[in-house]
C-alpha cells in the first residue's frame, strides 16, 4: 500500500519518508520529487473549492506543463473534477481526459451524487487508471466498499482521498486502498511521528492512537 503525504519541503520530514518510501500529493506548487519518489498530481480542485473559487484552468494547465517536463512521471494523477459536482463532475473529468495526453495514470475522482451506472459505461476506458474515492465522510462511509469492488471489476487501482485523520487511515486500508493520501503528518511534529511508526510497523494500530 502506498501512502502519500501533503507537499512537504522540510528536510527533517523528507529524509525519514525516503527512507519509508512514502511520497507526496501535489496540489499547488511545482513538484520536486526526489530519486525514485512515487508522488501524485492533485488538480487542486477541493484547495479552490475550500476558498471559495472556481478551478482555475489556466493554472491548472501551468502546473501540469511543469510536472510533464520533469524527468519522472507522477506515480498517479488526478483529472480535473468539480467539488460536490455529481454527474457534472464526471463530464468534466471526462471533458479534460480527451485534453491531456495518456501517458500518466489517470485517476477519476468519485463523489457524492455519482451514479454507478455512469460510472460503468466510463471504466473500460483504459486512459483511466485508478478510481479516487472523494467525497464527504458519510459518501465514502457508505459507499466506499461499492467504489472498492468496482475499482476490482475493471482492474483499476482504488485511492482513498483525504484521510485527515486516524481513524480514516484505518477505514482506508481496511477497504484494502492501493494508495491513499493524508495531510494528517505534516501539522506538528508528534503526528508526523505517529504516522511514521505506523508505517514502520505494517499499520498496526492500538485503541489509543485511535481515539487521540
Amino acid at each position: 500500500m502506498q501512502i502519500l503525504f501533503g507537499d512537504t519541503r522540510k528536510k527533517e520530514f523528507l529524509q525519514i519518508m525516503k527512507r519509508l518510501d512514502i511520497g507526496r500529493m501535489c496540489i499547488t506548487m511545482k513538484p520536486q520529487p526526489y530519486e525514485n519518489e512515487k508522488w501524485g498530481f492533485d488538480n487542486g480542485a477541493f484547495a479552490y473549492y475550500l476558498n471559495g473559487l472556481k478551478f482555475n484552468e489556466n493554472e491548472y494547465l501551468h502546473r501540469f506543463e511543469q510536472a510533464y517536463n520533469l524527468d519522472c512521471k507522477p506515480y498517479m494523477a488526478v483529472l480535473p473534477d468539480i467539488v460536490a459536482g455529481g454527474e457534472q463532475s464526471l463530464d468534466f473529468s471526462l471533458e479534460w481526459l480527451e485534453r491531456l495526453p495518456n501517458d500518466w495514470d489517470w485517476y477519476l475522482a468519485v463523489q457524492d451524487e455519482m451514479s454507478i451506472v455512469s460510472l460503468e459505461n466510463i471504466l473500460p476506458d483504459n486512459r483511466i487508471k485508478g478510481i479516487l474515492l472523494g467525497g464527504t465522510n458519510k459518501f465514502k462511509g457508505n459507499l466506499g466498499l461499492v467504489f472498492k469492488e468496482l475499482s476490482e471489476q475493471y482492474n483499476k487501482k482504488f485511492h482513498f482521498g483525504r484521510a485527515g485523520t486516524l481513524r480514516r487511515i484505518q477505514f482506508a486500508l481496511e477497504l484494502g486502498c492501493d494508495s491513499l493520501d493524508s495531510s494528517f503528518p505534516l501539522w506538528t511534529q508528534e503526528r508526523f511521528n505517529t504516522i511514521t511508526e505506523l508505517v514502520k510497523n505494517n499499520f498496526k494500530f492500538n485503541q489509543t492512537q485511535l481515539f487521540n
